[in-house]
């Protein structure tokens, strides 16, 4: 997706305008950037991926020895580096890092230059991700509460909160002088509208991560994945549980003085956590907040060893160690899996030749994965090619064939990337049939894996109507059109 959109930016189309993105622009931006620099390839992106990758190993250890010791801080960078989990949101990771790092740089910095460049890193997180920028805003107006509690007296407190005001106008400023670019491009390009209504969508499509779920009474008819994912979410649920008891335990002990970062990692982790709760739960999503779950996780380990005259450790005798001890192994058996994932696309993991043998040899693509997905992806790509022209239009569900798109030369038959775009409403799902009628799409690509998730029942229908089931390869049904 990430790919195709950004070569759609060098062909001079206009995002949300002429087609529709996942993410805010940030990450498409920069990997056309890598286009420009290295030439449109897979292999190109990825080099502009491994780059953020390398920074977050660096913000990972700086972030580290906040709260651990120097030596111990070196773990992080290594556990990051060998199971970094899908390259293609290291973005994520590396604004997810950098703006801990300048909350944790916040609650001691009292400067106004270091406020409003802070608000350009904000703003510039807005265009990669919204969902950070919200988690930075919140967690700002936190720390401003902290510093104003923290104060004994009217006066010292009435002066904090002058001092916040000029703060965050401050913040705001930077935050404002780094969208405007975009905003200025959009607007030029009549495209608010549609980015406006495309990120509201998103939102409100948006569904609770149980709902994803396989119900705990049909546990007998799990696959391995349905037991991962609920894995993904016990681990970082027990880890911030075990860490909120940690906090309130000291500051029921020595009060709040000293412990504002212990409080900012449990925040900035519980709002980390809601995009485990609010998507499909699994090993991708978790590998993307997994670098504040390490921290954490460290951070307790280690408390643990070095606080020995703590009362409250005492108390609970058996219970803390054995939590630890059985969220911690919980966790490595998470992150030994991500290693050995085998998406052709996504996987950073020093580890995923291992299991990816299969090269395949497509110049755009040149990736490693399973024989038996360089089987389906070599299948699918040999009937576009043959059941199509080159420049012509072929349609997916529930995600565009993006990958194929990129990889022959075709092109996506509608401007959405994923079939919850327009399945919300009658009038975008007739939109949709419209489009395949108008530009003749002779081919239809529908994972059978995932469409379930996101139902159009009026595009199927029609599809199943006017289309046949030509073959089904691996997770893919194709069908061409039924000129009868």
């Amino acid at each position: 997706m990430i790919v195709a959109s950004a070569e759609n930016i060098l062909q001079g189309k206009v995002f949300y305008r002429d087609f529709s993105i996942a993410y805010t622009p940030g990450i498409y931006l920069y990997t056309a950037l890598s286009f420009k620099l290295f030439g449109v390839s897979l292999l190109s992106a990825k080099i502009a991926w491994s780059v953020l990758r390398a920074f977050n190993c660096v913000l990972i250890y700086l972030i580290g020895a906040r709260f651990l010791s120097y030596r111990v801080s070196l773990l992080l960078p290594f556990i990051l580096w060998l199971a970094p989990g899908p390259l293609h949101k290291s973005f994520f990771v590396f604004f997810e890092l950098l703006n801990f790092f300048i909350l944790i740089r916040l609650m001691s910095i009292d400067s106004k230059p270091f406020y409003f460049l802070s608000g350009i890193v904000a703003g510039i997180t807005l265009i990669f991700r919204i969902d950070l920028f919200g988690f930075f805003v919140m967690l700002l107006l936190l720390i401003e509460f902290l510093k104003f509690i923290e104060l004994s007296t009217e006066i010292n407190r009435v002066s904090q909160v002058a001092r916040s005001f000029k703060n965050l106008s401050f913040f705001s400023g930077g935050t404002i002088l780094a969208v405007l670019p975009l905003a200025l491009f959009l607007f030029s390009k009549s495209a608010i509208g549609d980015a406006v209504n495309q990120t509201i969508g998103f939102i409100s499509f948006s569904k609770g991560g149980w709902s994803y779920m396989p119900s705990i009474t049909d546990i007998s008819t799990w696959t391995v994945w349905n037991f991962i994912s609920y894995v993904t979410l016990f681990v970082p649920i027990v880890i911030y549980s075990l860490l909120l008891v940690a906090v309130v335990s000291d500051i029921i002990a020595k009060g709040t003085k000293n412990k504002k970062i212990p409080v900012l990692l449990l925040s900035y982790g519980g709002l980390l956590l809601s995009q485990l709760l609010t998507t499909v739960s699994g090993i991708p999503r978790f590998t993307q907040i997994l670098p504040v779950i390490l921290i954490a996780d460290m951070y307790l380990v280690s408390r643990y060893y070095s606080d020995h005259e703590n009362r409250h450790r005492k108390k609970l005798r058996l219970v803390y160690p054995l939590s630890l001890i059985t969220v911690n192994f919980a966790l490595l058996s998470l992150i030994i899996i991500s290693c050995y994932s085998s998406d052709i696309y996504i996987n950073g993991s020093s580890f995923i030749r291992f299991r990816n043998t299969a090269f395949i040899s497509d110049p755009r693509i040149n990736a490693y994965t399973t024989y038996k997905k360089a089987e389906e992806f070599n299948r699918i790509r040999n009937i576009i090619e043959t059941a199509t022209e080159k420049g012509g239009y072929i349609f997916g569900m529930p995600h565009a064939p993006f990958m194929y798109t990129f990889a022959t030369g075709r092109k996506n038959a509608v401007k959405y990337e994923s079939t919850f775009r327009y399945a919300i409403s009658d009038e975008g799902q007739s939109e949709v049939i419209r489009s395949l009628a108008e530009k003749k799409v002779k081919l239809i690509i529908i994972n059978n894996a995932k469409y379930k998730y996101y139902p159009a029942p009026i595009v199927f229908r029609y599809i199943y109507e006017h289309y046949r089931v030509k073959e089904t390869t691996g997770n893919s049904t194709i069908l061409t059109k039924n000129w009868d």
